[in-house]
């Protein structure tokens, strides 16, 4: 339902004193000190996980000096790791008698030089191997890394059987070239 406009305007004043203004600032203050001090338990508890986790990367840092790194490798552990990776590839290609392992001769005096180079290459991984099963012996008693164990087993493997076989291929390879040379 539509109102009638109003004819005439009242105006309510509250007129305050000292005494009152004083009164509603004091109020005011301790309505904002209230609203603040629902906020200081939020606070202190986040206050103190900061503190927290400051506290255990304190620690974590002085203790990283202390603990040795159970994932850390030794320098020998290191060499060993290489020789597994980098030696698993050679010992491949040996075995399947893919020639390229030894290079390719571009003329029948490359082959002598070749030879020579693969066996020191050859005497090298044998002894490689060799470090490697003695290093591993004078771990017996600790806990060695995974890692260790496979690099063990096939520098034995190696040193047993792959040795023999790398150089009867390169007996083969000599050989081949020689005997390719020579039909040319």
């Amino acid at each position: 339902m539509p109102r009638k406009a109003p004819t005439d305007v009242t105006e309510h004043r509250l007129t305050l004193g000292d005494f009152e203004r004083k009164q509603l600032v004091q109020a005011i203050d301790a309505y904002q000190a209230d609203k603040f001090a629902e906020n200081v338990p939020n606070l202190m508890i986040g206050g103190a996980a900061v503190g927290a986790v400051a506290l255990a990367a304190y620690i974590a840092y002085k203790l990283y000096d202390i603990v040795p790194n159970p994932f850390e490798l030794t320098e020998e552990e290191k060499s060993a790791v290489k020789w597994v990776f980098s030696f698993g590839g050679v010992i491949g290609d040996i075995q399947k008698k893919e020639w390229r392992t030894f290079g390719v001769p571009q003329e029948a005096g490359d082959i002598e030089t070749m030879y020579a180079i693969n066996v020191a290459r050859l005497n090298e991984l044998l002894e490689k191997a060799k470090s490697t099963i003695s290093y591993f012996q004078q771990l017996k008693g600790f806990k060695v890394p995974m890692v260790m164990i496979k690099a063990n087993e096939a520098a034995i493997q190696y040193r047993d059987v792959g040795d023999a076989k790398a150089r009867q291929n390169l007996e083969e390879w000599k050989s081949f070239y020689i005997e390719m040379f020579q039909n040319q």
